[in-house]
């Protein structure tokens, strides 16, 4: 994929092979296949018709890569070269190839004289491709998107100078092979991995579609399809083409990368080019640390507190072990944290008395108004927690220090000082870490810190609480806010900008909850790179000064560029979120907008303490945090449901675990814990809910289902008396509820009232309804899925993918339509 931007040093890139044998001819995409004698029909089920994998392999890239080239850009009469895309092994273009034996070899797989032996599997060394002639010698050929841009140029050159009639006609052929291969791509994705019970990816062997053949097509297409519309005056509609950033997320699994963050990547870009840029930056961790991780929760970041190491500077550290750790004087942290105040850290080689002392010097003073201090943001995996104690290796202390001292300059801009959020410092103002090490080294000034490892004590609770009741004050006050992350550590700062980003958005640090909060509190972001900090602003800044970009919300549709900039579309901003001054929620926001940024901020997130959600969630919505920290751990997050107040009606069809308290149990458990970004997503809506202690008060419309059924049952068919039918299925009727018991006063609340033909609408359960002065109360018992269908025979037939054994005992029941109206949801 070489018109696509790539990291520095890409991470087991996608080789593509080309196959041969099969040319296209020319004459006409739509037919190709029947030309060739082949039925798609059949090959799209795995049924090559007796002929060989590679043929099949040969055919479709033949078709849909090279014909789908040739038909669209070819369309203004462009000539198409196969050659232009082949390279060797070794990269070399079959223009530059040295000696004659190459471009011998190309000719004898194009004319079909070679036999082509080949499997495609992943591994946990990377996708292993072998390529055989068994009779006279090895070959191997790749595809290579090099020209591509030249050829896309040359595309839209072309078409400028066209006639408007000439122009019309290109883009109804365009439109017209773009759409067909994309709903071809489509079923042939189905069939090439299926979709287990548990949402993981599992390769099909007996897919007729090599993984590489597929990729390659799937790029070509959003390639194409993106440059059209810029080609096409922007009002060429599309088929809406399936980006299938699972199928790329399984194979970052395989890698070695944690599946909870790969997972998390794929719904935050949702994007297949974005995602593929991701997975070059590799793992960033040895797969040994995630072995046992899920899709739903990254294991090997959530600690136990009996078995959690600190680490050192270097692995043969001789700073004499854990006795030597400097330890902060726990009465004084208590009284300054009791009486309201912020204790910092003074680390240096000065007494209290300002005298040189030989050795790093730890005391604990109280923040006053005018300090100038750095706060730490840390991931706890990195090594430099403890939840034992307030203490720390004196090696670990110093390499702090000696990065606080080259943070310790006043980089405020000199025509506008207050402006502390929106300059851009250029991080070659910030001393290089080698430089900063012989500076602290050589000095014995003292620096002002904050950590929690030492600030926020680990007994009594009591102080623990009155350090969290300042926590969000504490980083707003910060000079500067540092981020140490053990896998930024090891890159350097000189990457290019958008490398830097993916690789702070793959971060531990960036995954974490409290470092969100941290990082939005803090109005001056450093991160730490191997060989200097560099502001955060900085990195999103030059990205957009390297690019020439205006704004951060200008549309990027050219995937087709070497520029980073293609990678920028909206969908994929996420890596600067609330990292960024203008992404963050702003005073004009509402209730409901704000609500839903921080819940899709905190979603891809993960925390040790589940306790602590509530309290992020608090600070970050910006409220009274207090009766928060004070509720006990179980009902913390209702409290901070009970201060919202009000919160977007769409809530109620979120997915993952609710709470089990009455007058709650419409309300999620967890906001971490969402698969579902287009749930998410659409908590920006404007429909109002308010939270009460009875239940969530809100305007709907719904289907009160007027005959008893069987509710034990996973699916069953509504029919509404309006020769409109719905096929229900249960998703997550908590573990051990007894649906037979819910009376048959039962409602289906609906969350939008569209009763299109094959329409999917997400609904809720509700039972025990009573209407009393023009408000039904209904308890929520759990989360539906609806599939509306247009007659008792639609209805049939989406039951016919289900499993026979149940189709035996699917019941049918008879449902009243309820307009909008108000509800109370206990």
């Amino acid at each position: 994929m070489d018109h696509l931007p790539s990291p520095r040093n890409p991470y087991q890139p996608i080789r593509v092979p080309y196959f041969g044998g099969c040319v296209y001819d020319s004459q006409g995409f739509h037919n190709f296949a029947e030309r060739k004698g082949w039925d798609v029909k059949k090959l799209v089920e795995w049924d090559r018709g007796g002929r060989s994998p590679a043929e099949a392999a040969s055919f479709l890239q033949a078709w849909l890569y090279f014909g789908l080239l040739g038909e669209t850009i070819g369309a203004c009469g462009l000539e198409i070269r196969i050659a232009d895309f082949l390279c060797d092994l070794e990269g070399n273009l079959y223009d530059s190839a040295v000696g004659e034996q190459f471009n011998e070899d190309v000719a004898k797989v194009q004319q079909g004289n070679t036999t082509v032996v080949f499997w495609s599997t992943f591994t946990r060394h990377g996708l292993g491709v072998k390529y055989i002639n068994p009779t006279t010698y090895e070959t191997k050929f790749y595809i290579t998107t090099a020209k591509l841009s030249s050829y896309l140029e040359q595309w839209e050159e072309k078409e400028k100078s066209n006639t408007s009639n000439n122009k019309l006609i290109n883009e109804r052929k365009v439109k017209s092979c773009l759409s067909a291969a994309g709903q071809l791509m489509d079923h042939f994705t189905g069939e090439f991995y299926s979709y287990s019970y548990n949402d993981e990816w599992q390769h099909n062997h007996s897919s007729v579609l090599p993984f590489e053949v597929w990729f390659s097509v799937k790029i070509l297409l959003q390639t194409l399809a993106r440059r059209s519309v810029g080609i096409y005056d922007g009002y060429m509609k599309l088929y809406r083409f399936s980006n299938d950033t699972k199928v790329l997320r399984w194979r970052m699994s395989e890698q070695g990368w944690c599946p909870f963050r790969a997972s998390r990547l794929a719904g935050s870009f949702d994007d297949l080019s974005v995602l593929y840029y991701v997975s070059l930056l590799g793992p960033p961790e040895p797969f040994e640390a995630h072995y046992r991780c899920t899709i739903d929760q990254c294991l090997a970041n959530e600690l136990n507190d009996d078995l959690y190491t600190q680490t050192h500077v270097t692995a043969d550290c001789r700073c004499g072990g854990e006795g030597s750790n400097l330890v902060p004087d726990h009465g004084r942290l208590v009284s300054i944290l009791e009486s309201g105040g912020i204790p910092l850290i003074s680390l240096g080689r000065c007494s209290e008395n300002g005298t040189e002392c030989p050795d790093l010097q730890l005391r604990v003073v109280e923040y006053q108004l005018g300090m100038r201090y750095v706060a730490i943001s840390h991931p706890w995996s990195g090594g430099l927690g403890n939840p034992k104690g307030n203490a720390l290796p004196k090696c670990q202390l110093a390499s702090i220090r000696a990065r606080a001292l080259a943070l310790e300059a006043d980089y405020r801009s000199s025509t506008d000082p207050e402006r502390q959020i929106y300059y851009w410092l250029n991080k070659d103002s910030v001393p290089s870490w080698c430089d900063a090490k012989r500076r602290a080294e050589s000095s014995h000034k003292n620096v002002l810190l904050w950590m929690d490892t030492l600030c926020v004590p680990v007994t009594p609770e009591s102080s623990r609480k009155a350090a969290l009741k300042v926590i969000k004050k504490t980083f707003e006050r910060a000079n500067k806010v540092l981020v140490l992350d053990k896998e930024l550590l090891r890159i350097p700062s000189n990457l290019p900008s958008l490398e830097l980003l993916m690789r702070l958005d793959c971060s531990t640090w960036q995954h974490r909850l409290w470092t969100l909060q941290e990082a939005v509190s803090g109005k001056n972001v450093f991160v730490q790179f191997s060989d200097k900090a560099v502001q955060i602003f900085y990195l999103g800044g030059s990205w957009f000064v390297q690019e020439g970009l205006e704004e951060l919300s200008r549309e990027q549709v050219s995937l087709e560029t070497h520029h980073s900039s293609s990678l920028m579309t909206r969908s994929g901003l996420h890596m600067v979120r609330f990292l960024l001054p203008w992404s963050l929620p702003q005073p004009e926001f509402d209730a409901v907008g704000k609500f839903h940024s921080i819940a899709a901020a905190v979603n891809r997130r993960s925390t040790s303490k589940p306790r602590d959600e509530a309290i992020c969630l608090a600070y970050l919505l910006d409220l009274d945090a207090v009766p928060v920290i004070e509720a006990a751990d179980e009902d913390k997050l209702k409290q901070v449901f009970r201060l919202q107040r009000e919160v977007s009606a769409y809530i109620l069809f979120l997915d993952g675990p609710r709470m089990q308290q009455d007058g709650f149990r419409w309300a999620p458990a967890t906001f971490l814990a969402s698969r579902n970004q287009t749930l998410i997503g659409r908590l920006a809506r404007k429909r109002p809910a308010y939270v009460t202690d009875a239940g969530l008060s809100v305007k709907l419309s719904g289907l009160e289902i007027t005959e008893p059924f069987l509710l034990h049952l996973e699916t069953f068919m509504l029919n509404d008396g309006r020769d409109k039918w719905f096929v229900t299925i249960q998703t997550d009727a908590p573990e051990g509820l007894d649906l037979t018991e819910v009376t048959d006063a039962s409602i289906i609340l609906l969350e939008k009232n569209d009763f299109t033909a094959d329409s999917i609408l997400n609904s809720i359960l509700l039972s025990d309804s009573v209407k009393n002065e023009g408000t039904i109360t209904g308890r929520y018992v759990c989360r539906l899925q609806m599939k509306a269908a247009p007659s008792l025979q639609g209805a049939q037939q989406y039951l016919g993918s289900v499993e026979e054994a149940m189709l035996a005992e699917v019941g049918s029941v008879g449902a009243r339509r309820i307009s909008e109206q108000q509800w109370l949801i206990k």
